[in-house]
């Protein structure tokens, strides 16, 4: 929503074009809090606290958590296919082999290095996507 209030403030238009540029970012930020809330699981269900992970269970949490990953890999093709976006968009792509190794790390068990490691490949995703955008 914020991207469309900084488009129309820019332009003085309403186009949907900047919120579906910001799914594929959002949805990785959205997953380092799923999987650290995941890695909290045991404590927050103990203390009572209502997590979505806790309400949910932690194996539909982690359903999330990869549809949350494979959807920043399915929106650039389809950004580009649309017309949205360039193809340059398609760079970002080089790091589906990272988010693939830590989705299969973690569903295994989810270490306290979890989130980190998720926030990193959101980081190095997130320069190549801006990048692309500038080109």
């Amino acid at each position: 929503l914020m991207h469309l209030g900084a488009f129309y403030t820019q332009t003085g238009l309403i186009d949907l074009r900047p919120v579906a540029i910001s799914i594929p970012i959002g949805s990785l930020v959205v997953s380092v809090l799923v999987i650290d809330s995941i890695r909290d699981y045991e404590f927050d269900r103990s203390s009572g606290i209502r997590t979505l992970t806790v309400i949910i269970g932690k194996e539909k949490a982690f359903k999330l958590y990869i549809a949350l990953i494979a959807l920043a890999y399915i929106a650039p093709p389809a950004l580009a296919l649309a017309g949205v976006a360039r193809p340059w968009i398609l760079a970002a792509l080089v790091t589906l082999p990272r988010a693939l190794q830590l989705i299969r790390w973690f569903s295994k068990e989810v270490p306290d290095t979890a989130a980190p490691f998720t926030a990193q490949l959101t980081i190095i995703y997130g320069i190549i996507y801006s990048v692309s955008l500038a080109i």
